[in-house]
């Protein structure tokens, strides 16, 4: 088991173990996943450290023996409290239902600013890329405006283009927003928003984790709605997510770039996917 210092107080060491893995880069490795199923991620690092059979490829038990960081768990623990920021396993009620279609690779643990309770309803993704011409920027305005209004919950990444278009259509109009973030650094959601996080955010974010990122949006969402999504960027890598993950996919503008799914370009379109 790991140790940590007096002042991270925890409701129980699975947890600490939990964040000390992502401390290590290794939230949604398979292996680990895997491991996990059959015994608490505070035993499967003691077994690690000891040198005893964990059932991990040689290459992750390594990984987890000189990375786990007991002083760094506790100072990121300490700093999550400090900043009011919520941790949660899958164990937890509110953590998204739809993480589980990840199997083994579903996120260790999520950092969640926020609402955490909005995490409960699978939502409607709005995703794209970072450059959207004049007559896509008015069809994602309508498109994530509408399904704000008509109740639902809308979810994008944290970052610019589509994504934050989307993100302001919906704070115009009060709507209840979830911003999938590769870090929660310098993001401070409102009020009707979650803010979440695979990540810690006290450390600097890996290219493994950027890539990770739109996977985990496509896997939250109830439908996924993707704009000016060119291939090798994000957006497109949620669209790919989606197919494997099954779900219903749709295509704002013009799908010239080898998106595969149904156009839309009303709220009766965007209904009409499931």
């Amino acid at each position: 088991m790991i140790s940590l210092h007096a002042h991270a107080r925890l409701p129980e060491p699975d947890t600490s173990a939990r964040v000390a893995l992502a401390c290590a880069g290794l939230s949604g490795n398979r292996h680990i996943g895997h491991a996990l199923k059959a015994a608490p991620a505070d035993e499967v690092i003691g077994r690690c450290l000891d040198g005893t059979d964990t059932g991990l490829p040689d290459e992750v038990a390594f990984r987890v023996r000189t990375l786990v960081n007991p002083g760094l768990v506790a100072s990121v623990l300490t700093s999550t409290a400090h900043d009011g920021l919520t941790l949660l396993t899958p164990v937890d009620a509110r953590y998204p239902a739809g993480l589980g279609r990840l199997g083994a690779a579903a996120p260790l643990i999520l950092w969640v600013a926020g609402d955490a309770g909005l995490l409960g309803e699978e939502p409607v993704v709005i995703t794209g890329g970072t450059r959207p011409d004049a007559q896509l920027r008015h069809e994602i305005v309508e498109t994530a405006t509408k399904t704000a209004q008509s109740g639902r919950t809308v979810a994008a990444a944290a970052r610019r283009g589509v994504d934050e278009l989307a993100a302001e259509s919906i704070r115009a109009v009060e709507g209840r927003l979830v911003s999938v973030a590769t870090t929660l650094r310098q993001l401070e959601p409102r009020p009707g928003e979650v803010v979440v996080s695979e990540n810690p955010p006290y450390l600097p974010a890996v290219i493994a984790a950027q890539v990770r990122t739109p996977v985990l949006l496509a896997a939250i969402a109830e439908k996924v709605i993707v704009a000016d999504a060119r291939p090798g960027t994000s957006a497109y890598r949620t669209a790919v997510a989606a197919h494997a993950l099954d779900r219903p996919l749709g295509v704002l503008g013009n799908p010239e770039h080898g998106v595969r799914g149904d156009r839309v370009s009303t709220l009766v379109d965007v209904e009409r996917l499931v």
